[in-house]
C-alpha cells in the first residue's frame, strides 16, 4: 500500500501544479478548494488517493507546496497504520 506524507517541516500542501493535475484528473477530494486540502489531508481516503500518489510519483519535488516535501511511502497490503507527526516530520507507524 502507498501512503503520501510530508517529509519536511511544515504543514501538508500540494503545489499549485499538483493540484491542478489532480482536479483534472478527478481525484477523490477534486472539489475541495485548496486550503482545505491541508486539513483534509488527514485523511486516510485522501492520503491513500491512487490519483493524489500518481501525481506525486510523477512531479517529485514539484509536487509539494510551500514549506513542504510531499513523498511516497511503501507499507505491507493489509496493515493497519496512521501518520505520526513531531513538528511538521510525518511518518508512517503501522
Amino acid at each position: 500500500m502507498k501512503i503520501v506524507v510530508n517529509a519536511d517541516i511544515g504543514a501538508f500542501r500540494l503545489s499549485s501544479e499538483a493540484l491542478s493535475l489532480y482536479r483534472t484528473r478527478g481525484g477523490r477530494a477534486a472539489d475541495v478548494e485548496h486550503d482545505a486540502l491541508t486539513a483534509l489531508a488527514r485523511s486516510s481516503d485522501f492520503r491513500t488517493d491512487p490519483v493524489l500518489i500518481g501525481i506525486v510519483e510523477e512531479l517529485g519535488p514539484r509536487a509539494s507546496g510551500p514549506d513542504s516535501h510531499l513523498e511516497v511511502v511503501e507499507i505491507e497490503d493489509g496493515a493497519g497504520w496512521r501518520v505520526f507527526e513531531v513538528c511538521g516530520f510525518e511518518t508512517v507507524l503501522h
